[in-house]
């Protein structure tokens, strides 16, 4: 997430696992701010105003995003457990 009020001036912050966030001390203008996160699709807001000595709340809502992972999960079965056969060996000793 960012919050941008001069060109090229960046702050970026991480929310809580309450999903919470906080920039300190900012000064006032016009922001931009940007929420993105995996598996989640990406959230903008322009031209968001921050007056001086002002304490500005947000509540983000943030959409879940298309899945673009895939997961391949090859094997040969080469007899490696040996389950192909009712054979069980062993040694005992006395």
């Amino acid at each position: 997430m960012r919050k941008t009020s001069l060109p090229g001036v960046k702050n970026r912050t991480i929310s809580n696992e309450t999903g919470s966030y906080l920039f300190a001390a900012l000064p006032p203008g016009t922001y931009r701010i940007r929420a993105i996160g995996p598996g989640f699709r990406q959230l903008i807001y322009q031209g968001v105003e921050l007056p001086v000595g002002a304490r500005l709340q947000l509540n983000l809502k943030i959409e879940l995003g298309e899945v673009t992972e895939s997961l391949q999960v090859t094997a040969e079965s080469d007899n490696l457990l040996g389950y192909n056969t009712a054979s069980v060996g062993g040694t005992i000793s006395g």
